[in-house]
């Protein structure tokens, strides 16, 4: 029968819970940006948002079976003249919004597990 009280084993189990429940935590908040930040025409675009995971990576995702339609909107580029997209119907949106949330949430997120692991290791030699 393992040890339930391995004090390196809670610790990585702790350390594995928070990451998972702080990354949903994450994809959640960064969906909502990016659902205000998607271009908006019609508002289909903005419908077809997911948060997809896996053990290893969590992704937000748009278009579903429009995910062409998604990527253009993505690179702001008119496929059939080559030209960027002027003329978006909603202020504060257009082109890179996944990509910009995508930095921001990457730094913000960097930022947060670093200040838990450190709430952590504070708590666990404090006696917590």
């Amino acid at each position: 029968m393992p040890d339930f009280w391995d004090a390196g084993r809670v610790v990585e189990l702790a350390r594995k819970a928070m990451r998972e429940a702080a990354e949903d935590g994450l994809a959640e908040m960064a969906q909502a940006h990016t659902q205000m930040v998607t271009p908006r025409k019609t508002g289909a675009l903005r419908g077809t948002s997911r948060i997809e995971s896996t053990d290893d990576a969590v992704a937000i995702t748009y278009g579903g079976t429009s995910a062409g339609y998604a990527e253009v909107q993505e690179r702001g580029i008119d496929p059939r003249t080559g030209a960027p997209f002027r003329h978006y119907t909603t202020p504060g949106t257009g082109p890179h919004y996944l990509e910009t949330t995508f930095r921001t949430y990457v730094e913000q997120s960097t930022e947060f597990f670093a200040k838990m692991e450190n709430r952590v290791r504070a708590a666990l030699r404090s006696g917590l």
